[in-house]
């Protein structure tokens, strides 16, 4: 009897993104992680984790910087840091479904919906 094989990252990446990426609100899709300055050389995270860390996690930055237990205690960032690209992958594979909506569920952004412009703007949101 053999026994079933978990997707390959590419192939699951592949799937969330086409499922759940729509649905971020269009000035939550950073294609890049944010925190990186160019000018130090390339990025320690690839665009593909950040992407993946959007979609999976409430809060990606949060994630980024606190230690994993699958990680031996490091942070996502430190581990990523380290060449430990695949390791940082399989926990985002690990815990996807217990953070993803069943897809099912998923509705795209409205186009119609307000965009950047009104989530960058400095005036306060109106109360009621």
């Amino acid at each position: 009897m053999s026994q079933l094989q978990p997707p390959s990252w590419d192939a699951f990446f592949s799937r969330i993104k086409a499922i759940y990426w729509p649905s971020l609100a269009p000035w939550a899709r950073e294609a890049s992680w944010p925190g990186h300055d160019v000018a130090t050389g390339p990025s320690p995270v690839p665009d593909d984790v950040w992407q993946a860390a959007l979609i999976v996690y409430p809060n990606p930055l949060a994630w980024l910087e606190n230690p994993v237990p699958q990680l031996k205690g490091r942070t996502p960032l430190e581990a990523l840091k380290r060449g430990q690209v695949d390791e940082v992958r399989g926990t985002i594979m690990a815990v996807a479904d217990f953070f993803l909506a069943d897809p099912s569920e998923v509705v795209p952004w409205p186009e119609d919906a307000p965009g950047d412009e009104a989530h960058d703007s400095d005036e306060p949101e109106a109360t009621p």
